[in-house]
């Protein structure tokens, strides 16, 4: 095994470890505000879950681009060991919260810190050669959705059984020992261009002042893919337990995020090898309407077990998005400045999902669970046509 194998494979299992402790607990927010903070009702309970996202990945926006430049300044390892073992401090808190406010804090602060994945991109990119780039961010895509898998599968029967304070607290384990694994990868690493202190200061729109129209428009569909995928994803655990039966909700919501888990894996592996051979114009749109189907076909499911089939069929082909995108932002943004680009994505991607909290809470609160679900699947049905055209463009603009 050459060298930058093995960094990608501690890698990946460090992204294993912390996405599975993230799994045991993030997931079942929806049933900890209903049942430990006494928020009944469905559509309040609703608002509160887009609050937490909404607040949580607010400042997970705000933090990115200074992370990155950080990454591009002091290390991308270092940006990796500082976003696992401050997490595996601050998520187990959570369990400690009496309000919703307090659950929101805490999640706030977390976010602050946090952001493994994105660290985890940045620093694989760095390592890997230019001609396996799609591969590599496959594979850290891969750990994602297999730590996922794992998370939510032993995630829901720990919260059914042991209660929802287990699992934050395994949550952190997780995060630590994800930290751990990465200690022994060499970086090698030495700042390209010194960084003036005004440049720390840019944000989005500074930084992406200096990209060329391809970056800045597949920057804006990072950010638009992490709208629709997070659209419905947070009240998952409402809809299963609407056809569950009673005390069954946490496990079952286990078993179909698993389920989900698993596709995004089989993704992961096959479109990302794919990425490096077929052009993105080629692979986007029908993964696009694959997953929106799907998506669709959950309103109607009369049993878990449908669910968990339409979701898994849809992570397949979901799962398989953004390695399609971010292949051609690693090739566009150059070795100098990746840190600095996968910063900024981050924050895009997650002012994405920020934004769809606060719509996909008022479709919730006024539409109900099935109508946010209904809503998500459409947005990636409508949107296939416009990225088609989009990725063509992309692919003709030379780098600048």
């Amino acid at each position: 095994m050459v060298s930058w194998q093995k960094k990608l494979t501690l890698i990946w299992l460090s992204q294993l470890l912390a996405m599975g402790g993230y799994s045991m607990a993030m997931p079942f927010i929806p049933l900890f505000i209903k049942s430990r903070l006494g928020i009944i009702d469905e559509g309040s309970c609703g608002v509160g879950v887009a609050l937490f996202n909404f607040l949580g990945m607010g400042m997970l926006a705000i933090a990115a681009p200074v992370w990155g430049n950080l990454a591009d300044r002091f290390g991308r390892k270092l940006m990796l060991l500082r976003a696992a073992f401050i997490s595996a401090l601050l998520f187990p808190l959570m369990m400690f919260s009496t309000s919703l406010w307090m659950l929101i804090g805490i999640r706030v602060l977390a976010s602050f810190f946090s952001g493994t994945v994105n660290a985890a991109q940045t620093l694989v990119a760095s390592v890997t050669p230019e001609d396996r780039q799609g591969f590599a961010l496959g594979a850290v895509s891969t750990a994602a959705w297999t730590g996922h898998m794992t998370g939510y599968f032993l995630g829901g029967m720990v919260v059914d059984k042991y209660g929802f304070d287990a699992g934050f607290i395994v949550c952190g384990i997780c995060f630590f020992l994800s930290g751990i694994l990465v200690l022994p990868v060499k970086e090698d690493f030495t700042p390209r261009v010194p960084v003036p202190v005004r440049e720390n200061k840019k944000h989005f729109w500074e930084l992406m002042a200096g990209y060329g129209t391809a970056l800045r428009l597949l920057i804006w569909m990072i950010m638009f893919t992490g709208f629709m995928r997070s659209f419905e994803t947070p009240y998952l655990a409402l809809l299963v337990e609407n056809v569950s039966a009673p005390g069954t909700a946490g496990a079952n919501t286990g078993f179909v995020s698993a389920a989900a888990a698993l596709g995004g894996v089989i993704a992961g592996v096959s479109i990302g090898h794919l990425a490096d051979r077929i052009p993105a114009k080629w692979l986007l749109p029908p993964l696009l309407l694959i997953a929106g189907g799907m998506i669709v076909l959950q309103c109607w499911s009369t049993h878990f077990i449908w669910i968990m089939i339409f979701r898994f069929l849809g992570f397949m082909a979901s799962g398989g998005i953004d390695p399609v995108i971010q292949r051609l932002i690693s090739a566009k943004a150059g070795q100098e400045r990746r840190g600095q680009v996968f910063g900024v994505m981050q924050g895009f991607s997650v002012g994405g999902v920020m934004f769809s909290a606060l719509v996909s809470g008022g479709v919730v609160y006024l539409a109900g669970v099935k109508g946010v679900f209904l809503t998500g699947g459409i947005l990636f049905i409508l949107c296939a046509l416009p990225a088609f055209k989009l990725l063509k463009f992309a692919e003709k603009e030379k780098v600048k």
